[in-house]
C-alpha cells in the first residue's frame, strides 16, 4: 500500500508540473520594450523632415557640434556619442537667393523660383554636400546624383556678392557658431509640397561672409533657384544652436 501511495504521489506531482508548464507556455511572451521615440525629430507630413527653415528659436543648445571639418574635402559626422563617420564631398552649388533665413540685415525668404541679377550686395546661399561613399573627383557636380551613400550632410552658409577679383575655389565655412538639424535636400520644384530626400544640416551662422561674382561665375555653371520656407508640420523639432566649440570631434 505504501508503494502504491508513493507511486500515486509521484504521478500527481508530475501531473501538476506538466500542468504548470502548459499554463506557462500558454501565456503570451512578454513584449520587448519599444525603443523610446526620439525627441530630435517630430512627426511630419513627409517621411522625413524638410528644409529650408528659419534659423531662430532653437530647441536646444550644444557645445559639441555633430559636424566638423575633416582633412581635405571631408567632414567628421558624429550622429551619437561614440560614433564618428568620415564623409566625403559629393556636390557643391549655390542658390541665387537665400533658402534658410537667419538674422542678417536685408534677408528675405524666397518668393518663388526666379533668380534676380547677380549684383553686389545680394545674398546667396552656398551648399556643400557630403556622403558616406567615396570622394568625388573635382570639379564637384552641382546636383546630388553623386551623393549615393547615406547619410548625406549639407554644410551651408550665406554670403554677400562682391565685385572683388577673388577666384575659385569658393570656400566652405564651418561653425561654430552654427545651427544643426535634420532636414532634406532643397532643389526647387513647381510642386512645393513635394517631399525631398533626408539630409542632416550644419549651417554656419554669420552675416559677414562674402563671395565674388568671379568665384561664382567661374566655378558654377548653374544658378539654382531657392525653395520656399517649409511649413511647421514639415519641419523637425531638433534645431540645435552651437554658440561655441567645447571639444572637437576627435580625429
Amino acid at each position: 500500500m505504501r508503494n502504491v501511495a508513493r507511486i500515486l504521489a509521484v504521478i500527481a506531482a508530475v501531473g501538476a508540473a506538466v500542468l504548470v508548464c502548459r499554463l506557462d507556455a500558454a501565456q503570451p511572451a512578454p513584449k520587448k520594450p519599444k525603443a523610446p521615440k526620439t525627441a530630435r525629430v517630430c512627426p511630419t507630413v513627409c517621411d522625413s523632415p524638410q528644409s529650408p527653415r528659419r534659423l531662430e528659436r532653437p530647441n536646444r543648445a550644444a557645445i559639441v557640434p555633430t559636424v566638423s571639418r575633416g582633412p581635405q574635402d571631408s567632414i567628421y559626422y558624429s550622429p551619437r556619442e561614440g560614433v564618428r563617420l568620415v564623409l566625403h564631398a559629393c556636390s557643391q552649388h549655390y542658390h541665387c537667393k537665400i533658402e534658410n533665413v537667419q538674422a542678417c540685415p536685408d534677408q528675405h525668404e524666397s518668393d518663388g523660383p526666379t533668380c534676380p541679377p547677380l549684383e553686389d550686395g545680394k545674398w546667396v546661399e552656398i551648399h556643400t554636400a557630403y556622403h558616406a561613399g567615396p570622394a568625388v573627383n573635382p570639379p564637384l557636380p552641382e546636383d546630388l546624383k553623386s551623393c549615393t551613400v547615406g547619410p548625406v550632410v549639407v554644410v551651408g552658409y550665406h554670403a554677400k556678392v562682391t565685385s572683388s577679383q577673388d577666384q575659385p575655389p569658393v570656400p566652405v565655412n564651418f561653425g561654430p557658431p552654427a545651427y544643426e538639424w535634420w532636414g532634406s535636400s532643397t532643389d526647387n520644384d513647381d510642386e512645393d509640397p513635394a517631399c525631398k530626400p533626408p539630409a542632416f544640416w550644419h549651417f554656419t551662422q554669420g552675416c559677414k561672409f562674402t563671395v565674388s561674382r568671379s568665384q561664382l561665375n567661374n566655378q558654377f555653371k548653374e544658378r539654382k533657384t531657392a525653395r520656399r520656407i517649409q511649413a511647421g508640420n514639415r519641419l523637425s523639432c531638433d534645431l540645435t544652436y552651437i554658440p561655441r566649440i567645447g571639444r572637437p570631434i576627435s580625429p
